[in-house]
């Protein structure tokens, strides 16, 4: 029953929407195939969603505006034809990816997404804060893929490619990927990645990618010490951009490109990597624990690990979850 009511509110607002005037109760409850007291209903929904409608007598509904959230019945329009993935959104949430894992078990398709105004509990890597206020863009991406886990840690360069090109196209300006999974507008992160995986022996049940845009909200939302190496979209560009774009951009790419990019494509998008990397041939500080090495990052493994020829004359890869890097 719940669903049926979300899918005719859904249906209602697509009628509203499509027109450029008000639409009468009538209509509505013709197009909808239920009552005029139903479509009430459907409106009142709405408007608790965050839609401006207005009732006009005699005359019907007008579809006023909407909201600026990431709300299902705002994404579906940009997503691509036939895309698979439900799409589960709260206001505030702990963390989406926990919330992604958690549906994940449970049987939820691949290509779903969890979304996500505020997280209250949002991780980076190795298990940091990261801070998430209105505004941003705070999602996970549950996968499904069909390959063993050799293959899995592929989908960390193919993520941080599809993060910056988009980030990129939305802003008209020219992003870096700092290894492993941080996105940069000039000197300051923009943009981050966290992957997490369930696997069983050689084989991958699924994989949750969460991702965070620092997007519609000015920097001081972020504690201090974070505003040091962080910035938004909003302060860089002086507006704020289209959030439901630039989310759906990214779930596109997925969903069209992700099978062919893990396998004969793979090596263009390491070659896009590298074109984006702000690390490569810089000098480097890297923590490993209470161990410190200093160096020049060469090159990435297809494995995304971090090549270095370290001062010491040595060569040395470097795994992702277990360092911290700084440019020197």
């Amino acid at each position: 029953m719940a669903d049926l009511f979300k899918e005719k509110k859904e249906k209602g607002l697509s009628i509203l929407k499509a027109s450029a005037s008000s639409v009468s109760g009538e209509e509505m409850s013709k197009e909808l195939s239920v009552s005029r007291a139903a479509v009430w209903k459907y409106i009142e929904a709405l408007r608790k969603d965050g839609y401006e409608i207005e009732g006009i007598s005699n005359q019907g509904y007008l579809l006023k505006s909407s909201p600026d959230l990431l709300l299902p019945m705002e994404l579906k329009e940009n997503l691509s034809s036939g895309y698979p993935g439900e799409i589960y959104w709260q206001r505030d949430i702990g963390s989406t990816n926990d919330e992604a894992k958690r549906l994940a078990r449970l049987g939820t398709p691949g290509y779903s997404l969890v979304v996500a105004e505020e997280q209250a509990g949002g991780r980076g890597r190795r298990g940091r804060s990261w801070q998430s206020p209105a505004g941003g863009i705070w999602f996970s991406l549950i996968l499904r893929p069909d390959f063993g886990i050799s293959q899995a840690s592929r989908i960390s360069i193919f993520t941080a490619v599809v993060l910056a090109e988009a980030i990129a196209l939305a802003c008209g300006m020219k992003t870096g990927i700092k290894w492993p999974n941080d996105i940069f507008l000039g000197s300051k992160k923009v943009g981050g990645i966290l992957i997490e995986l369930s696997a069983e022996l050689e084989r991958v049940n699924f994989i949750v990618v969460g991702i965070g845009i620092n997007a519609n909200f000015a920097p001081d939302h972020l504690d201090p010490e974070v505003q040091e190496t962080a910035t938004t979209l909003l302060e860089v560009l002086g507006r704020p951009i289209d959030r439901k774009e630039l989310l759906a951009k990214v779930a596109n790419r997925f969903y069209e490109d992700l099978e062919s990019a893990l396998s004969d494509r793979y090596e263009r998008y390491m070659i896009r990597w590298r074109e984006l990397s702000i690390v490569l041939g810089k000098s480097v500080r890297i923590s490993e624990g209470d161990k410190i090495f200093s160096g020049k990052a060469i090159d990435i493994a297809e494995n995304g690990a971090l090549i270095v020829d370290l001062d010491s004359g040595d060569r040395r890869l470097f795994d992702s979850g277990e360092v911290t890097l700084r440019l020197r």
